[in-house]
């Protein structure tokens, strides 16, 4: 949505260039990434600063004024008096030199940073004069930014009316530029829109939308948002399962977020899903850590809401006096700010606080201020307003199919006519062949009682003939259906191999082609840290072929098995030990508890693989400082050895889906180790070869418990 805007900065950087020094030159490079602004900022600031003094040229102060701002808002919170002082004085100068452009790009840095600042009502002031700016010029881009940015802030004072009213003109904007990122943004606060007036089928649609653009773009930090918010939704449905899948994607990828207000939405969400399923410490564990991070940043706004959650948590542990009093300070954050798009939920929350204390009077009091702030949240006038904008689309597909089916009524006229025509020719030929037809069955009438006995004769040889037929085709149909869902098996497996073998593959050759272009504008720590990552993506995908290699054999019938009889305790400490320095990088204790005269008749190479493969999974599912036990158990008939870890554990829906090939998804480590699953059918393949299966018993948060059974030798 900013591009326009970043666009105009990137000009007024090269003017600078081109007027003094190439001294700024890596700093002006830096305004391409955002990430990197932080790096060279300060050198970039003082530099900036030392060329005003000798600037004459009041449009190259101008420039120099709004790039000092833009630069400040992306340092931290702490220099944001900076930013607006410069925004300020890049306003003063343009409107003195009556430079518009430039004037509107300055008054929307001067809204960004109140809104930082949580200053909204300057926010909305500053965004509306660059709208009348924008709109002067017709810069459509920055048009729909602007009507996003006020959407958010009437949203923030529960006029969701006039909220909606601008996400829609923001959303249309975007729509006909094809701009994907302001879609994204808009179809998002449409989706929360509808969340809050408890439209569960739509939030979740236009959500959904918001993901799957952000996916096309791969945009990681946007990507964790839309997860985050698809899962605060989900829990609003009270569908537990579905918010931690959502939920946990997002965590997946908090180390990519940057955004604070991002940062602690996911930590929050996360907080209040735990209070949901009631588990207590977890959900403290992540209101802590939104709080620290709300503090960090000085987000207010984000902080009443972790109090809000925090007053939850006391509550659920029955400490109700300590939960008002969280409540409350939520409350009057939200005030000092002039927030008010969560206020119900806070007030009708500290009423069931005091109706626990048995404060009936103080109970009454906030659940009639919960429900007066409810009645005034226009939502029906919201709704028939999104109503309106869905039917004017509808009409507007409507027309267009219209307009396409008169196309085709005229093409079939047209092919009336000429059909008409055809038919007139076609009787005639037909009367003709209908005539040689009766002749040649008089022919044949007058030959039929000398055929009727060959006939019959052929028709019981035809008759057994059939049946040998009828009994083959069976065995063919049989035979088709196995090798379809075989194909169809080995097609899906190998799309997820396909898709796992391409980020290792990117980020390989992302990291070298930056090595090979860029490599002296990284330190030694940098070029170490790319070195690494290229060293792990390459691990990665030679263990993923090594594992497709194995099973490509497997599938063809080229593993021979040769049973001989082992003791099952040294083959697991043989099998084990390449596996263990991934798990002394983890600090992850391994334990053994074999008997020595456990023995198994199994091939030593297959039983290898399996144990290998079931130790590493344990590894890379099972936290820093975790513990994996392998002990071994046996009854008449068979021994069964146990992986047991204190991992993340599984739902019963992906256990249960465990060993199919037809799943398609898989989950990261604790680590974000990745891969395919592959390992697995290998190993239960592996397992029938032996006489013998593998089974899983897990409960997510708490582990698994993976189970190697292979019947006792006779022998």
């Amino acid at each position: 949505m900013l591009f326009s805007l970043l666009l105009h900065i990137t000009r007024d950087i090269m003017n600078i260039l081109n007027i003094k020094s190439r001294i700024l030159f890596v700093f002006i490079l830096s305004i391409l990434s955002i990430r990197t602004i932080a790096i060279d900022a300060q050198q970039a600031i003082d530099s900036l600063r030392n060329l005003i003094p000798k600037t004459q040229s009041d449009a190259e102060l101008v420039r120099h004024y709004r790039v000092l701002a833009w630069y400040f808002s992306q340092v931290d919170q702490d220099h944001l008096d900076s930013t607006i002082f410069y925004c300020q004085k890049s306003i003063n100068l343009s409107e003195k030199t009556n430079n518009r452009i430039r004037l509107g790009s300055a008054y929307f840095i001067l809204g960004l940073s109140y809104y930082e600042e949580e200053q909204f009502e300057e926010s909305l002031a500053a965004y509306l004069k660059a709208y009348e700016i924008f709109e002067e010029n017709n810069d459509s881009i920055n048009i729909a930014a602007t009507y996003n940015n006020i959407g958010l802030l009437y949203d923030l004072a529960i006029n969701q009316e006039t909220a909606i009213k601008y996400y829609i003109k923001a959303l249309k904007i975007s729509e006909q530029l094809k701009d994907s990122m302001g879609m994204s943004v808009n179809y998002n606060n449409i989706g929360l829109i509808y969340k809050e007036l408890g439209n569960y089928e739509k939030a979740s649609w236009h959500l959904k939308k918001s993901l799957e653009i952000e996916l096309k773009l791969v945009k990681k930090e946007g990507i964790a948002q839309a997860y985050s918010n698809l899962g605060k939704l989900s829990l609003k449905k009270n569908n537990i399962d579905e918010a931690y899948q959502y939920l946990n994607e997002a965590y997946q990828l908090f180390q990519h977020v940057k955004s604070a207000d991002s940062r602690i939405d996911i930590l929050a969400n996360f907080g209040a899903y735990y209070i949901e399923i009631q588990q207590a410490d977890s959900a403290k564990i992540f209101i802590q850590k939104a709080i620290r991070e709300g503090n960090s940043f000085n987000r207010k706004r984000r902080q009443a809401y972790n109090y809000f959650l925090l007053g939850r948590y006391n509550m659920l542990i029955e400490k109700y006096s300590v939960a008002i009093s969280n409540i409350e300070k939520a409350i009057k954050i939200s005030k000092s700010i002039n927030v008010k798009d969560e206020l119900f939920e806070y007030y009708e929350a500290i009423s069931q606080a005091y109706l626990k204390t048995q404060d009936y009077k103080n109970a009454h009091l906030n659940l009639q201020i919960s429900n007066s702030i409810k009645e005034s949240r226009h939502h029906e006038t919201v709704t028939k307003r999104l109503t309106h904008f869905e039917k004017q689309a509808e009409l507007l597909r409507i027309q267009a199919e219209f307009q396409f089916e008169q196309h085709i009524n005229k093409s079939e006229f047209e092919m009336k006519e000429l059909r008409l025509k055809l038919l007139a020719q076609s009787t005639i030929i037909v009367i003709i062949l209908l005539s040689a037809l009766i002749l040649i069955l008089i022919i044949f009438f007058r030959n039929k009682t000398k055929a009727n006995k060959l006939l019959k004769q052929q028709n019981e040889i035809i008759e057994h003939q059939a049946k040998e037929l009828k009994i083959s085709i069976g065995h063919l149909e049989e035979r088709e259906v196995e090798l379809e869902q075989s194909n169809n098996s080995k097609d899906k497996l190998f799309s997820i191999i396909a898709h796992d073998l391409k980020n290792p593959f990117n980020i390989i050759l992302g990291y070298a082609d930056i090595l090979n272009t860029e490599y002296e504008d990284f330190n030694e720590t940098e070029v170490k840290r790319m070195i690494n990552e290229i060293d792990k993506s390459s691990k990665i995908t030679y263990n993923l072929l090594d594992n497709l290699l194995t099973w490509s054999r497997s599938q063809q019938g080229k593993i021979e098995i040769n049973k001989e009889l082992y003791n099952l305790k040294h083959l697991v400490d043989r099998s084990c030990e390449p596996y263990k320095l991934n798990a002394n990088n983890k600090n992850i204790k391994i334990t053994t508890k074999i008997p020595l005269d456990y023995k198994l008749f199994v091939d030593k190479f297959t039983i290898s693989t399996i144990i290998g493969n079931l130790l590493s999974n344990a590894i890379k599912f099972t936290p820093e400082g975790g513990l994996i036990k392998i002990y071994a158990e046996s009854d008449n008939n068979n021994i069964r050895l146990n992986f047991k870890d204190n991992g993340i554990g599984m739902s019963a829906e992906t256990t249960h889906k465990l060993f199919s090939k037809e799943r398609s998804d898989t989950t990261l480590g604790t680590n974000n180790e990745s891969g395919t699953g592959l390992g697995l059918f290998l190993c239960q393949d592996f397992a029938k070869k032996n006489g013998g299966e593998i089974s899983v018993i897990s409960e997510l948060g708490k582990g698994s418990i993976f189970t190697l059974t292979i019947p006792i030798s006779k022998i």
